[in-house]
């Protein structure tokens, strides 16, 4: 799900290349996601125990990249 934000995001930068902004806001929308999953899975974590041993060794958001 947020793999999908992500890329659509990244095609709505491609659109306005020529805008900081837009680069500068797409920046933002990583950061933002990539801090959200952090806590989600902490939060899994914690709820489920068998959690943590499932993310060992797994991508968050594109596999065997990151």
């Amino acid at each position: 799900m947020y793999s999908t934000v992500l890329l659509y995001g990244l095609a709505a930068v491609a659109s306005a290349s020529h805008s900081r902004f837009a680069w500068i806001l797409f920046i933002a929308l990583c950061c933002i996601i990539n801090a959200k999953a952090a806590l989600e899975e902490q939060m899994m974590k914690l709820s489920h125990e068998g959690y943590g041993a499932y993310c060992h060794g797994r991508q968050r958001f594109i596999p065997k990249v990151y």
